[in-house]
């Protein structure tokens, strides 16, 4: 297990995301000043496409294989082993379902995109759903120095190599999104490199060959968490895909712009849920300290994430303005609409991550399905009516929604209440105080 504190994870982790974040908006920003919103809608969606697929593919081994590491019922050796098994198996099926879509389906699902470039994100699929089974590996360790090294080095490459593409061999459009595919192979080998000590170091059991067991175990809790997992990420982008279904790339490519300012809030939210799942998992024998570490660091990453959105609620203007170019100046009053959802989401995640260390990720299942009925609806209500602002109520709507039911039922399970998962009191400033202190003791 990882030798660092869990505020130490946690701070190395944000840190790493902060930094990705200012590689990411200089992505964002360079794709939307060389291609325009046009350009930046169609790369936009291109990406969505794989994405999905991976998402949709995956079958929940990555938080399989972060629960079960993280408490100790499997070696690395054989979810390493499993993993590949499954890998394999699962590429063959999300390239198919993709190469069905483009197919069939791209001209209504993803009109005006080129259907080459789907095929081109398309052949990313088996690259990026593998770096996601390595690094899960990593993150079950709680080796988070090495997982947030891999982390980091993908967006960077991205950026690298998509300047590269765009204003240096003059490829636009078609060449960004080859970079992107690049970036993702190059992400991979550095996973195996960060990998590699680890493997070294394990022993391998007598049964080790028996993966099968393994299997069996990581695709039954899997499944529930990657089908929660599918229809939050369906959550978070179905807006975008009805705005370009009643609207444009165009008109996307202005929502995409207010929805990656705004999604940037969850960095801490991210950090902590990653640091704390195998923690967590790790405290399944110790009902008291859970209790009073997930409530913490949910409280701390909603007062941050409050801030934050304060700040941005106010220079909302001036950012996307500043950084994109007044033509993308209709994304400033969806980015102020997204803000309030934004937040309340960040509490509902620390309230997922606690359920899904219980084993209950089929609670976050339940909960999904209700969100994502409740975003498509309000989206359709909405977006003929008030375009991008309409589909960032709708969402908002829908995230407020989904953190209510959420600290319903985590008070049902632990009698812990809304507030104290919220509301500060003195004791948490003397924990936060000591643990600023003691930011090198692994004392959680």
């Amino acid at each position: 297990m990882g030798s660092k504190g869990l505020g130490t994870n946690i701070a190395i982790t944000f840190l790493r995301q902060g930094l990705g974040l200012v590689v990411t908006l200089g992505l964002v920003a360079l794709i939307a000043r060389t291609l325009g919103p046009d350009g930046q809608g169609k790369y936009a969606l291109a990406i969505l496409l794989s994405t999905l697929i991976v998402i949709l593919s995956n079958l929940g081994v990555p938080s399989a294989n972060v629960y079960f590491i993280g408490r100790g019922d499997v070696s690395l050796n054989r979810a390493l082993r499993t993993s590949v098994m499954l890998w394999v198996a699962l590429s063959v099926i999300g390239v198919g379902i993709g190469a069905g879509i483009i197919r069939f389906f791209a001209d209504r699902w993803f009109p005006g995109v080129p259907e080459h470039m789907l095929w081109i994100t398309l052949a990313g699929v088996p690259i990026s759903l593998l770096h996601a089974f390595l690094v899960s590996l990593l993150q079950g360790l709680q080796d988070f120095h090495r997982y947030n090294i891999v982390l980091f080095i993908q967006p960077v490459l991205a950026f690298v190599l998509t300047a590269v593409a765009i204003l240096g061999l003059q490829s636009g459009t078609e060449g960004a999104l080859w970079a992107y595919v690049l970036a993702w192979l190059l992400s991979l080998v550095f996973a195996w490199w960060a990998l590699a000590p680890h493997l070294l170091a394990a022993r391998m059991t007598p049964d080790e060959h028996r993966i099968k067991r393994y299997a069996k175990r990581c695709v039954g809790y899997g499944w529930r968490a990657q089908i929660a997992n599918n229809l939050a990420f369906f959550s978070y982008r179905s807006s975008t895909l009805l705005i370009n279904f009643y609207m444009s790339p165009a008109t996307t490519g202005l929502y995409v712009t207010a929805v990656a300012i705004a999604e940037k809030i969850w960095l801490l939210s991210q950090a902590a849920s990653q640091v704390l799942l195998p923690r967590l998992s790790e405290l399944h024998t110790d009902e008291a300290r859970r209790r009073r570490l997930t409530p913490l660091a949910t409280k701390l990453v909603f007062l941050v994430s409050m801030g934050i959105a304060v700040v941005l609620f106010v220079f909302a203007g001036p950012l996307i303005v500043g950084v994109f170019t007044d033509k993308y100046e209709p994304s400033i009053g969806a980015l102020r609409w997204l803000l309030p959802g934004v937040v309340a989401l960040s509490v509902a995640r620390g309230v997922s991550i606690d359920l899904a260390a219980r084993g209950r990720v089929d609670l976050n299942l339940y909960v999904a399905v209700v969100t994502l009925a409740s975003i498509v609806v309000a989206s359709v209500l909405l977006i003929p009516r008030y375009g991008i602002n309409g589909a960032a109520m709708a969402t908002t709507l829908s995230y407020l929604l989904n953190t209510v039911i959420k600290l319903v039922l985590y008070y049902r399970i632990t009698g812990v209440r809304w507030y104290e998962l919220m509301v500060p009191k003195r004791a948490d400033v003397a924990v936060i105080k000591g643990k600023i202190a003691s930011v090198r003791r692994n004392d959680l």
